[in-house]
């Protein structure tokens, strides 16, 4: 005969284990408070931010003019120094009328000499003539001045004689004498007045050759105008030619080319996208809620995503004063009236402390960067 089996009765748990497994759930909640509370501490004390990146100022050169581009003697990635030839455009026709100008210079400048020339020739030699003029009119003023003092002696000597002749004191051969030294010095007062009349003429002549040689001098004048005008030319050809080469106005690299050789570009085409690798920085979108914990000089660390083995510092230069939304290209009008609103950022710039120039150099524009900015 078989006997019903009897009711199994369930395991009960042990104490010990109990007060394990609560020590255990204790000690968890523990931890869990403690790593809270360190959280709570670091994000208080610390701002992070994973929305930074890499950034510099490019540089984009364009040409002045328009041409041929007769060589390009650089490619995306290349390190140039300043100065460095980028690219060359067509200048033949601007060397031509260069030394087209140049020749009509220094043809200018021969007529100008021979002018020179023939002024100092002339006015040494009028200079005499009108000396000479001057010096002969003096003279035969000085003899008429002269010859008028005895013409007077002479007609009162003959009036005198004439008188005593009347009164017969004395004879008529004695009158005859007295008339002949007055004609004599009658004739000769004439001769000196057409010699005075002929140096006066001589004089004005010489006076009128003085005014040949202004004439000249205005000439002179006018042809060194004229000079000035293509030295003035000459110097805009100068500039004009210098800019057939674009030079890199900094030592940096190129980000980007946007011509070939033999392209023909325009007056203010774009040829290259460059910027300096010693001048970078990170630029940060921190979120508006937390821009007012930030200021001007506070530590950073700074993480590249490129670079996770590399621990850079840095501070925070400046901090922005409108959101990146006010600069979108594509603005939200918000027609409708449905609003969703959405935490702003603005841009915080950070500066990286001093480091090694080759690392510098690594950190390219656009580079991912996660930063950490201690607030206290």
């Amino acid at each position: 005969m078989t006997t019903a089996s009897e009711p199994a009765t369930p395991r009960q748990t042990s104490p010990r284990k109990k007060n394990r497994l609560n020590l255990l759930l204790v000690g968890l909640l523990l931890v869990f408070l403690i790593a809270a509370y360190f959280w709570y501490q670091e994000r208080r004390n610390h701002v992070y931010e994973v929305d930074a990146r890499i950034t510099a100022d490019s540089l984009t050169l364009s040409s002045r003019i328009s041409g041929w581009v007769t060589a390009f003697h650089v490619i995306a990635g290349d390190t140039v120094r300043q100065g460095q030839l980028i690219a060359q455009i067509d200048d033949r026709e601007t060397q031509l009328k260069l030394e087209e100008t140049e020749a009509k210079i220094r043809s200018q400048t021969a007529l100008i000499e021979k002018l020179d020339a023939e002024i100092n020739l002339l006015t040494e030699q009028i200079e005499n003539n009108y000396q000479r003029a001057l010096n002969d009119r003096i003279a035969v003023s000085s003899k008429l001045s002269i010859a008028h003092d005895g013409l007077t002696q002479a007609r009162e000597d003959f009036n005198r004689a004439d008188s005593l002749l009347k009164q017969q004191l004395i004879s008529k051969q004695e009158r005859d004498r007295a008339y002949t030294a007055f004609k004599q010095a009658e004739d000769q007062e004439k001769g000196l007045q057409a010699e005075l009349a002929a140096s006066e003429a001589a004089l004005a002549s010489a006076r009128a050759e003085r005014n040949q040689i202004t004439v000249l001098k205005k000439e002179r004048i006018r042809l060194f105008r004229e000079q000035e005008i293509l030295q003035t030319v000459l110097e805009q050809q100068k500039i004009f030619l210098q800019d057939h080469r674009i030079a890199s106005p900094i030592s940096g690299v190129i980000d980007k080319t946007f011509v070939s050789e033999n392209e023909f570009v325009s007056p203010g085409q774009r040829l290259v996208l460059m910027h300096d690798p010693m001048q970078v920085w990170v630029e940060a979108n921190i979120k508006e809620t937390a821009i007012r914990k930030l200021n001007v000089g506070q530590p950073v660390k700074l993480a590249v995503d490129a670079y996770p083995d590399w621990d850079l510092e840095g501070r925070v230069f400046r901090i922005g004063n409108a959101t990146t939304s006010e600069f979108a290209l594509l603005p939200s009008p918000n027609p409708s009236g449905n609003f969703t609103k959405i935490t702003q950022r603005l841009p915080v710039r950070i500066e990286i402390n001093d480091i090694e120039e080759e690392k510098r150099a690594q950190l390219r524009p656009g580079m991912m960067v996660e930063v950490d900015i201690a607030v206290k």
